[in-house]
């Protein structure tokens, strides 16, 4: 092997480390940009930290269409779902009057075929008028939201 070989081979080897450098640093580069934009570290923390009823009210408190006691107000369903629970029948879940969209979000319970209890109400946007008189408020928010159960008189 002559010199001159010996100096093409250095100079290959160098233009070969040099494209794999450029590539590290654009895979590192994609890498960092995905995890910045997709939030992968605080999600992940939150994942690790939260119970999924928080996660799930935090997550309901950005979404424009719901809100916490505004448009569909998801967060204060879960909120009185994950807080009252204990307050719940088995087989029996709260009435929902929502007066946002007029549907009614019994899916948050999870049991969707269990039957309604009319002493328990969930009232989310609050427009009607009702006697207040006959039930006890046990919770709530913005004077937009209610959670309520009916009087033992």
């Amino acid at each position: 092997m002559s010199l001159s070989d010996i100096l093409t081979n250095k100079k290959k080897s160098k233009k070969i480390n040099h494209k794999n450098f450029l590539n590290i640093v654009l895979i590192l580069i994609i890498f960092f940009v995905f995890t910045q934009e997709f939030k992968v570290f605080k999600n992940l923390y939150n994942l690790l930290n939260k119970d999924y009823y928080a996660r799930a009210t935090d997550a309901y408190k950005k979404t424009f269409f719901s809100g916490y006691c505004k448009g569909s107000s998801h967060g204060f369903l879960f909120h009185i779902k994950n807080k009252y629970s204990k307050r719940f029948n088995k087989d029996e879940i709260p009435k929902i009057i929502n007066n946002f969209n007029g549907k009614k979000e019994y899916w948050v319970f999870f049991n969707v075929n269990a039957k309604i209890n009319n002493d328990q109400i969930i009232i989310l946007n609050n427009k009607d008028k009702i006697d207040y008189k006959k039930y006890n408020i046990i919770e709530q928010t913005e004077n937009k939201c209610f959670f309520i159960e009916k009087k033992n008189d």
